[in-house]
């Protein structure tokens, strides 16, 4: 049944009752081990079909049940769940929009959940369009995200594992389900969704992107252009990422100011 709900969202946008009865099933299904990942099934459907002003009225909500979620009784594949969703969204629907939402449950708790929770463990994640999201994600980030633009070690850090991620090097074998700490607050995967049946072909979310490492590069490019990167890139990354990056960028005949 969760299957047949999530394929008709795909193809219908649900509003008012009818979206609030869906985020019911949603919140059900989220609050299970076994079942998690259908709720989450059910959620990327969701981001992917609505603009996010239609899903806004409900985003603290969302965010709220997801983090609780992660902080009282989280699993490896919770974790690794949410860390697609989370990249789906920011695909979808931007880095701006991602981190006001969060914001608005607790100031600063994005950034909390990018240096507890998603650096820690999103190299965890598998498959063709599970890691293309989180390559997609992450370069969005890097690129988009003032914040993280304005902190140095932090943005070096992403890079760096980006970098590592995209090349298939795992950078980090800790817990997934550990390392969140909302006691320090006040009170997407599949996260893209597929159908799984052999036959089905795996759907594309991001089909206009062939190529992560062309992006990644095409992104740094343009960027350096208002905020200069190279003299950054030189200091927090090593020889050889700087040399893996080089590679990327000399492939679209690109260049970092």
């Amino acid at each position: 049944l969760v299957r047949l709900l999530q394929a008709y969202l795909q193809k219908q946008q649900v509003t008012g009752d009818q979206l609030q009865g869906v985020l019911g099933v949603f919140q059900k299904l989220i609050a299970s081990k076994a079942l998690d990942h259908q709720g989450f099934y059910i959620l990327n459907a969701l981001v992917e079909s609505l603009p996010s002003s239609a899903l806004g009225p409900y985003l603290t909500n969302i965010w709220s049940l997801l983090c609780q979620r992660l902080q009282t009784s989280s699993t490896p594949k919770y974790t690794k769940h949410f860390l697609i969703f989370l990249a789906m969204f920011i695909d979808k629907h931007g880095v701006s929009v991602v981190m006001n939402s969060i914001d608005s449950l607790q100031q600063g708790l994005f950034g909390m959940l990018l240096q507890q929770v998603l650096m820690p463990n999103f190299s965890a994640v598998k498959g063709d369009v599970e890691s293309k999201l989180c390559a997609v994600a992450l370069t969005k980030i890097l690129c988009d995200c003032p914040t993280i633009l304005s902190d140095t070690a932090t943005w070096g850090q992403l890079l760096s594992i980006l970098v590592s991620y995209i090349e298939g090097v795992t950078v980090n074998d800790g817990d997934e389900g550990s390392g969140f700490d909302m006691d320090a607050m006040v009170g997407y995967s599949a996260a893209y969704a597929q159908l799984h049946h052999a036959q089905k072909k795996e759907v594309d979310p991001l089909p206009n992107i062939s190529d992560v490492r062309a992006y990644l590069a095409q992104s740094l490019s343009k960027l350096s252009h208002t905020h200069p990167l190279a003299t950054t890139v030189s200091q927090v990354l090593s020889s050889e990422s700087q040399n893996t990056l080089r590679s990327y960028l000399s492939a679209v005949n690109a260049t970092l100011n």
